[in-house]
């Protein structure tokens, strides 16, 4: 790519982290990357997206629940009474999918919507305004650029599972940036 040449002078890229370590680089913001994004979207309740924690040996499935549990509880009091959620094509009935369901029945004062696998999430988010909560999943990042409201679910799996903190991975430090934590003063 041109960038490579020595006679190139400047890179330009959406924020900090583009072009690493290159010596001339301006960040032009963010927000240049959707100018032609829908400002009208129609509400729409909030999102929970699943990783697949429990098959990539990050947490136990029993933890998980630990930590599903005090979040739908948060929910029945946010007045978030109605939630959308996918599992992760990498999670499976044998390892998490079933006790996570088993979680989702004993807080039958929520609403609790499946989405289809076939949904395309970054597609969603652009035409909905919604909360999205996450724990890592990409799909946070993507929702944030797009001006959706994320929300992190990692401090309560740090609660519920003492090995949790260091087996989740390194995020890069734009998605601390643009992926807010559950607060814990609610829990």
């Amino acid at each position: 790519m041109a960038f490579f040449a020595d006679d190139y002078e400047v890179a330009y890229g959406f924020t900090e982290e583009s072009f690493p370590g290159w010596r001339n680089k301006v960040a032009i913001g963010i927000d240049k990357l959707f100018q032609s994004m829908k400002t009208d979207k129609t509400d729409h309740p909030p999102v929970l997206v699943f990783d697949a924690l429990v098959e990539l040996g990050m947490t136990k499935p029993d933890l998980l629940c630990k930590a599903l549990d005090q979040f739908f509880a948060t929910c029945g009091v946010n007045e978030h009474k109605e939630i959308y959620y996918k599992f992760h094509p990498g999670q499976t009935d044998q390892k998490s999918i079933s006790v996570i369901r088993d979680t989702m029945s004993k807080h039958s004062d929520l609403d609790f919507h499946e989405l289809s696998k076939d949904v395309c999430l970054e597609d969603f988010f652009t035409d909905y305004q919604l909360k999205v909560f996450v724990f890592n999943s990409a799909a946070g990042l993507y929702a944030s650029l797009v001006g959706q409201e994320v929300v992190s679910l990692n401090p309560l799996m740090e609660i519920a599972d003492s090995c949790y903190r260091n087996s989740h991975q390194v995020l890069p430090e734009i998605y601390n940036h643009l992926v807010s934590r559950i607060p814990l003063d609610n829990v």
